[in-house]
């Protein structure tokens, strides 16, 4: 028997559960109706809550216990539209929706608005006239990749499609020029040239490069080479991208000698998983970050990608997906849905201390513990944090769990690390509280009309 309390006359069935989680410059969770809910720092109003970073007691929303659970806010899609994917930086998120158009929120210049605002999502005026992304006739979005100051799309031919600021040739149109006016936009907006006959399959972004998965499985990187960023063997901090003999055929596969079937991106580190589960990292090393027990920028003249060795995680252990934080380090969920991470200790990397993990991985890294009966189905980053999307074994519901050295990020309503005290992890990592699925009526017409005012409904299971 179930029954549900009613308060102002509205309906909740059920508590949100997670279906799918992104990270990048914060949180975000698709929810099992596909609604989004964010969390994280609110720069620019990049959150899309219609709030301004004064309305939520400060920059991080999630870090107060009044802005956790219910008291957290639905992003602002739009009428009946609905979250697919997710992707953010440190200035901005875009959100493509369920008819495969883009909606971008944050400061103007990092790529997210051609209206002439500032910035988009610090007021709930600012949804009556966001438009969504025009990128070409009869063009739609599968996915995004948000850098500092510009935007990537993966759009449904395949093809790439960059906007917003060019400073490092991110944008890979062989120049320096920044697109954002909407005259530069649409039909106007030409394709990255990957190179003859190729198209992406896959677009990640860090603080100013790009990467893609090719159509025949091997990888390019574009923008700022820091120290190796984009494994083309060079360790000048120069940008690629920026003039026009630098792309198309110009441009070279990153050597990594398999196919490529994932890859994740940090501010300035990249790491990509092969097709035989192995892990290869390159980039700034200066904190061991790349998991090689040594400070060598891997993937310059001097210690190029061809030559890097796979990472040891250990005796018949193979990654599935793996999350980079900055240029801090990273985790992998393994073949045997185990997590193991490394990098600098000040990042809080899971284990209930504050030690680094960059040299001895293999057998002697131990897993995390995320709790007994506890299947993690994705892992994410955002800036130095992570998060889990957990499946647990009893109740079969989905759960995140966060951990990380920056408390305001978490999401668990207070500014509190996680994953560095003996006592932190496992069953003693609380679930991020999504609060109560909301009457669809009132997700479209009151949740941003009444500023400060959240109505709770409980829902109660007598069973």
């Amino acid at each position: 028997v179930q029954a549900f309390v009613l308060q102002w006359g509205v309906c909740v069935f059920a508590n949100y559960r997670p279906q799918q989680i992104f990270g990048g410059g914060h949180f975000c969770a698709i929810l099992d109706d596909f609604d989004l809910k964010c969390w994280g720092p609110n720069t620019g109003g990049k959150l899309g809550i219609g709030v301004s970073d004064a309305e939520f007691a400060g920059w991080y929303v999630g870090d107060e216990a009044n802005e956790i659970g219910d008291h957290l806010p639905l992003v602002v899609l739009g009428t009946a539209r609905s979250a697919r994917h997710v992707s953010s930086g440190e200035k901005g998120m875009c959100v493509v929706l369920d008819n495969h158009e883009v909606k971008c929120f944050g400061y103007r210049d990092s790529g997210v608005s051609y209206t002439g605002n500032d910035r988009i999502g610090i007021d709930p005026s600012d949804f009556n006239y966001h438009p969504t992304y025009d990128l070409g006739t009869g063009r739609t979005v599968l996915q995004t990749a948000k850098m500092l100051d510009s935007t990537c799309a993966l759009l449904d031919n395949s093809a790439v499609k960059c906007w917003g600021q060019g400073s490092w040739g991110e944008l890979g149109y062989g120049d320096l020029s920044a697109r954002h006016a909407a005259s530069a936009l649409g039909d106007n907006l030409p394709e990255v040239d990957l190179g003859t006959s190729r198209t992406a399959k896959k677009i990640v972004a860090g603080e100013n490069h790009a990467c893609a998965i090719l159509d025949d499985d091997t990888l390019k990187c574009w923008g700022r080479n820091y120290y190796g960023t984009l494994g083309i063997d060079s360790f000048l901090d120069t940008g690629v991208g920026d003039a026009a003999d630098e792309m198309g055929d110009f441009l070279p596969v990153v050597g990594l000698g398999a196919a490529v079937i994932d890859v994740a991106a940090g501010f300035q580190m990249t790491c990509a998983i092969l097709v035989d589960g192995n892990v290869k990292c390159w980039g700034p090393n200066m904190f061991s970050n790349l998991g090689y027990g040594d400070t060598h920028d891997r993937g310059t003249a001097e210690y190029p990608v061809a030559s890097l060795p796979a990472l040891d995680l250990g005796t018949g252990k193979a990654a599935q997906q793996i999350a980079v934080i900055y240029d801090a380090g990273a985790c992998a969920l393994l073949n045997d849905t185990s997590v193991k991470c490394w990098g600098r200790s000040d990042v809080l990397l899971g284990y209930g201390d504050t030690e680094a993990r960059s040299g001895a991985l293999g057998d002697s890294l131990p897993t995390i513990d995320l709790g007994t009966g506890k299947t993690v189905q994705q892992l994410v980053a955002a800036r130095f944090s992570f998060c889990a999307l957990l499946t647990d074994g009893a109740s079969g519901q989905s759960e995140i769990k966060c951990w990380g050295p920056e408390g305001m990020m978490l999401g668990y309503g207070d500014a509190v690390p996680r994953g560095g005290g003996p006592e932190e992890m496992g069953k003693n990592l609380p679930s991020i509280q999504l609060g109560a699925i909301q009457d669809t009526y009132f997700k479209h017409n009151f949740q941003h009309d009444i500023p400060g005012h959240i109505i709770v409904i409980n829902h109660i299971d007598f069973n």
